[in-house]
């Protein structure tokens, strides 16, 4: 589950990694973009000269890459309190979408060729020469910046990779549709050319429904999810662990969870345990950034609120309520100190009574202990009770 090799990485490292290999993309996609255009024109290459303006499009997506990325390395402010690594998902879900397009608008091109086969100038040899370098240029650009992407663990990068070697892909049907028509098999190049503009779009559309997953916070994967419980189940103190609900943010995961612990720990030392548990989990899991907890003494998922556990009384009610009881049993007993706990919609007490009422004869421990029992019935709320003698 150990992830630091990805997440060790600053924002400054990512955001350099991102622009220099999105300006070596866009220098290649100039480069390539007017080359096609200008040598398409030349050797009447009318595939060719698709092929350049797709390069040229290209840059689009690479200067759009710059941009969020920028925007997405920003932390925390007032109006985005988690950061803005959303911004990234939504960037990865636009180049997705792009992709759809550009195959779309190259099957689009390549049905509309079947209408004019007879009308074609065959193309002479450069166009032949460019599109294959073109080929070699972005399947490296491909290669280049999916590795940089799943180093600095980046989807936007990593769909812009995609976008490359959707340009590669379409200069390789360039490559087959130029030596098809010399050769006269005119049709090859067309076939192809809708195979691969399917391909591209099933690319577009799974970058696109991953970030669309995160951007309406669907949970991280259930193997996950399970070694987090088990992580947090580690801890000393802990019996359990409930609604526990994940989310990602960019490259991070988000959660909420309920910590069980005993009901008879004081706040501090339930507080304690969930500090505990929450360092073990960013020790274990370098994805997990933003952690929300709450400590319980019983599962709330089961235990569901009732119109009577609405109305359990406040902790001076119940204090001033006991106190007139333990007068009209014995007019010594007046509480110290009172414990409550409220479990299972119900209020169990440690009442704690001066010591000196051991040396009472009028009354014993347990005739007093009855006594208020017996009183507290009428209490529906009322649940177990114990007595202590002494201070706190």
């Amino acid at each position: 589950m150990k992830t630091r090799s990805n997440t060790e990485l600053s924002n400054q490292d990512r955001i350099k990694t991102t622009r220099r290999v999105t300006l070596v993309g866009a220098f290649v996609d100039a480069v390539l973009g007017v080359a096609k255009i200008v040598v398409g024109i030349i050797a009447h290459s009318h595939a060719l000269v698709a092929d350049g303006i797709h390069s040229l499009s290209d840059l689009l997506s690479d200067f759009f890459v710059l941009y969020i990325t920028r925007i997405s390395s920003h932390g925390p402010d007032a109006d985005h309190p988690y950061g803005h690594e959303r911004f990234e998902t939504v960037g990865t879900v636009i180049l997705g979408f792009l992709l759809v397009a550009v195959a779309g608008a190259l099957a689009y091109e390549n049905f509309i060729e079947f209408a004019s086969l007879d009308q074609q100038i065959t193309p002479t040899w450069p166009a032949i020469l460019v599109a294959a370098i073109s080929l070699i240029s972005k399947e490296w650009i491909y290669h280049y910046t999916l590795r940089a992407g799943k180093k600095i663990n980046s989807n936007l990068l990593i769909a812009n990779a995609w976008h490359s070697r959707s340009d590669a892909w379409s200069s390789a049907i360039v490559l087959v549709a130029v030596a098809g028509a010399m050769l006269g098999i005119t049709w090859l190049d067309l076939v192809a050319a809708i195979l691969v503009s399917v391909m591209i779009a099933k690319i577009g559309w799974d970058l696109t429904w991953s970030s669309l997953e995160e951007l309406v916070d669907t949970s991280i994967e259930t193997e996950t999810l399970t070694a987090i419980k088990a992580c947090i189940k580690e801890v000393p103190g802990v019996t359990d662990v409930h609604d526990l609900r994940s989310r990602r943010m960019g490259q991070k995961i988000l959660l909420d969870l309920h910590i069980e612990v005993s009901s008879r720990l004081s706040v501090t030392e339930g507080h304690f345990i969930g500090e505990q548990a929450l360092k073990h989990i960013h020790n274990t899991f370098d994805e997990v950034a933003d952690i929300t907890y709450h400590i319980d003494v019983e599962n709330d998922q089961k235990n569901t609120i009732s119109t009577e556990a609405i109305h359990l009384p406040y902790r001076e009610e119940v204090i001033a309520l006991i106190t007139k009881e333990l007068k009209t049993v014995n007019n010594a007993c007046i509480p110290i100190d009172i414990n409550l706990h409220y479990l299972n919609q119900r209020i169990e007490m440690d009442i704690f009574l001066p010591a000196i009422l051991l040396n009472e004869t009028s009354f014993s421990i347990n005739d007093i202990s009855i006594s208020l029992k017996q009183r507290l019935k009428k209490y529906p709320w009322a649940g177990s009770i114990k007595l202590w003698f002494g201070s706190h």
